[in-house]
């Protein structure tokens, strides 16, 4: 609700407004697998342009990628 309050007070804005999530975990040993993240977020309207990747490298692997 305060979110939707502040966006609704905001004046708009000439250039493209990113959001940006950091998160600090205490007492979390990532190195053991079933601590890991490996959750995926879709955005609900996309990114708004294609995704390019570029694969540099040979032999079987750049075949898998």
């Amino acid at each position: 609700m305060a979110v939707q309050k502040a966006l609704e007070s905001a004046k708009k804005r000439n250039f493209t407004e990113t959001v940006e999530l950091a998160i600090n975990l205490k007492d979390v040993d990532l190195s053991i697998p079933k601590n890991r993240i490996t959750d995926d977020i879709i955005l609900p309207n996309g990114r708004g342009r294609a995704v390019k990747i570029c694969v540099i490298g040979g032999g079987e692997l750049a075949l898998k990628a």
